[in-house]
């Protein structure tokens, strides 16, 4: 008696992988076209087309502007925000410890140095060396953006 060959033996056209991939792929083609025209509506030959994609340009771009405002307006609240806190932060250590924030910030400093000191050769080579990478890392992100 032979046996019948299931329905999963048998190879599928696409795969569901293939099939994600390709919808993937169609929606970058779309999302690159639609940025396309929003970019150059000139692009579009009916004129009542094209009005109305420029008035969704010009809709993207006011919504953009309000956005970058907002942010700088947010910007400037929290530098006033953090300024007065480091200030309240300066007095409550002032107060609290009877010393000036930059005379424990020096004692703090001069302990680490004693403590880095005291470690092996080999580990106060490696924290010289990260701290160099993290500087010079910071410099390059400095010139790049100047």
């Amino acid at each position: 008696m032979k046996r019948r060959k299931k329905f999963k033996d048998k190879p599928r056209l696409f795969s569901p992988k293939k099939i994600r991939r390709w919808l993937f792929r169609l929606g970058l083609v779309g999302m690159g076209v639609a940025v396309g025209v929003l970019v150059k509506p000139s692009l579009i030959q009916d004129s009542a087309k094209r009005a109305q994609v420029e008035g969704v340009r010009e809709q993207i771009l006011q919504a953009n502007e309000i956005g970058q405002e907002k942010a700088l307006q947010v910007l400037g609240e929290s530098v006033e925000v953090i300024g007065a806190t480091v200030d309240k932060t300066s007095s409550l250590a002032k107060d609290l410890s009877g010393k000036d924030p930059q005379v424990i910030v020096e004692e703090k400093v001069t302990k680490f140095k004693e403590e880095v000191k005291s470690l092996p050769e080999k580990q106060v080579q490696k924290i010289k060396l990260e701290f160099c990478k993290d500087v010079i890392a910071e410099i390059e992100l400095t010139c790049k953006s100047e």
